[in-house]
């Protein structure tokens, strides 16, 4: 399988809020976060952002080189606070990145 997986999160509920009803497709609970990085560093796939995937890729398109491994790209929209009040401290915590 030589094809890399793109995870898109926008917002992690903080802890013991309640689930907004309008925003549960878009909202995830912070310790099925953890859940999921703990699955993707047994996994044993490289990490990379956007920008190192596209630049491989590119590079590997010119070269007629094969596409670059596969990796996981994990990235957050809009900004939103909890990005870094309670996704940053579980990716720190499991040694992984995002963009």
């Amino acid at each position: 399988m030589r094809d890399s997986v793109i995870l898109m999160y926008h917002d992690l509920l903080p802890d013991g809020e309640p689930f907004p009803a309008e925003r549960q497709p878009y909202v995830l609970d912070p310790g099925i976060f953890r859940r999921q990085l703990t699955m993707i560093r047994r996994s044993g796939l490289a990490m990379c952002t956007i920008s190192e995937w596209a630049r491989a890729r590119e590079c590997a398109g010119a070269s007629g080189a094969p596409p670059p491994a596969p990796c996981v790209i994990l990235t957050f929209d809009d900004g939103d606070l909890s990005n870094y009040t309670q996704a940053l401290p579980l990716l720190r915590e499991a040694g992984l990145t995002a963009t």
